[in-house]
């Protein structure tokens, strides 16, 4: 099923005078981006001819003249010494703006979970807005299990209280929830109220549902829904707010059912990506990779990982280590590539933290070293995105290591065989038998073994075998 659009209405006039002046330094002075589209490759030119027609490609503005610059903090020039939130003195406002530069990181300073949370337990025990704001990141540790302070809420509990409150943002995230849980009709309810309440960006949520056939719905219905999307990102941009510009992009990549989807999307991220955000770039990056309707241009995605990077992106930094590692086989690049992977790792990227510690462990070994090693594993493991292997590997390090407690080992294991890891139920199954960090059990011995036997790995089959040879966790006849 194709889907029809309709004129979004574009008004130049309002574009080009709506915040005149308001002009982003470095926007401003980006240079220029040259794509060079592949006519051959993409869609019929009527249509993209027929999308010029009716507004949906970005207008030729000066789009830094036209946008608000988002102010946020990059750096922290408090002298925190000796005080704490509530007697810092500091404003509420200037402390939210400080929790959120500690929260998502800058590309002068990395996240700081640790402030984050001091600030967003004082924070959220005040009334107004600010404390709504420090909810809504209470909200996301509490979701990812990183909430380190002692608390009787769940992270639904601090959602009902936004909820309670009328935050339209919190209807939508109550519009994740349900789709995540499957049940379309919910999600589809509290999308419809975040929008109604003045949260734009749920109407796109909205919109997939209905393209992703997730509910029934006619053709016009669906129609509806993306005229409705198109509409409210067009109305963030006549206000001064340019990420709708990335949320154009995002839309007609995602809206594949639209003609010249692909096409439509690169146009938007083009003009974009001259902006002081990190996502157009990154999927700028991407499309040119792709080389589907933009020519791959490897200068232009290394300039665009660059910038992202130089905006606090981990993922930027990863991908320029990869490339660096990828290139040539010289110390120059592995120091370059070691440089780009520290640093998004500094910046929370769990998957650099992991492939530091390999690269410590011997991965190239005129760098191997075991404090840097066991360094980032065990920042790794903090990360609620960590995979099974780092916490396989920190526990067998640790068993090295005599002065670590046998029980820290075991949680470790405990958290590897939690993400699935067939080493994980081996060595639970390990301890239980032999009572390592653990009181003897052999019947939940036998249980791990079977865990791990599932996985199909023979070496966990063999040790299932064995333990059946040896009859753990089978009661004892003694007639």
């Amino acid at each position: 099923m194709m889907h029809t659009l309709k004129t979004i209405g574009f008004s130049f006039a309002i574009l080009a005078l709506s915040s005149a002046g308001m002009v982003s330094a470095r926007a401003a002075e980006a240079t220029p981006i040259k794509l060079e589209y592949i006519k051959s490759m993409a869609p019929p030119d009527k249509a993209v001819e027929n999308a010029d027609k009716v507004g949906i490609l970005p207008p030729d503005l000066d789009y830094a003249k036209i946008c608000i610059p988002q102010k946020s903090l990059e750096v922290d020039t408090f002298d925190w010494r000796g005080k704490t939130p509530a007697t810092s003195g500091l404003s509420q406002e200037k402390l939210a703006a400080l929790a959120e530069l500690y929260f998502k990181g800058s590309g002068k300073t990395p996240p700081d979970y640790q402030r984050t949370v001091e600030i967003v337990d004082y924070l959220s025990k005040q009334s107004g807005q600010y404390a709504n704001a420090a909810l809504f990141i209470k909200y996301d540790f509490l979701k990812r299990d990183i909430w380190p302070l002692a608390s009787t809420e769940t992270a639904e509990d601090v959602l009902k209280r936004l909820l309670s409150s009328n935050d339209p943002t919190a209807y939508s995230l109550y519009g994740d929830l349900y789709v995540q849980e499957g049940n379309y009709i919910k999600a589809v309810e509290y999308y419809k109220n975040a929008f109604m309440r003045g949260d734009a960006s749920s109407v796109m949520s909205l919109a997939y549902l209905y393209h992703d056939k997730k509910i029934p719905a006619t053709e016009e219905e669906v129609n509806k829904a993306i005229i409705q999307a198109q509409d409210a990102a067009m109305q963030y941009l006549i206000r001064g707010n340019c990420h709708a510009l990335t949320l154009f992009g995002m839309m007609y990549m995602r809206l594949n059912n639209i003609p010249n989807s692909e096409l439509l999307g690169a146009k938007w991220f083009e003009k974009a990506a001259l902006l002081d955000e990190e996502a157009p770039k990154l999927e700028l990056a991407r499309v040119l990779q792709r080389g589907f309707v933009i020519k791959n241009d490897e200068v232009l995605v290394l300039r665009l990982w660059k910038e992202a990077a130089d905006l606090g992106s981990s993922r930027a930094m990863f991908l320029l280590g990869e490339h660096a590692l990828t290139t040539q086989k010289t110390d120059e690049k592995l120091n370059e590539a070691v440089r780009w992977f520290e640093k998004s790792a500094q910046w929370g990227n769990a998957k650099a933290m992991a492939l530091l510690a390999d690269f410590y462990d011997g991965l190239y070994p005129r760098i191997k070293d075991p404090e840097k090693q066991r360094y980032w594993l065990e920042v790794a493991v903090k990360d609620p995105e960590a995979k099974a292997r780092s916490f396989i590997k920190l526990a067998s390090l640790y068993e090295q290591d005599k002065t670590v407690p046998r029980s820290t080992i075991f949680a470790l294991y405990q958290q590897a065989a939690l993400k699935g890891s067939f080493q994980g139920y081996i060595k639970l199954g390990d301890a239980y038998r032999y009572g390592i960090g653990t009181p003897e059990n052999p019947i939940k011995a036998l249980r791990y073994y079977r865990h791990a036997a599932d996985s199909g790995r023979s070496s966990a089959m063999r040790m299932l075998k064995k333990a059946y040879e040896c009859r753990i966790g089978v009661p004892y006849n003694k007639e």
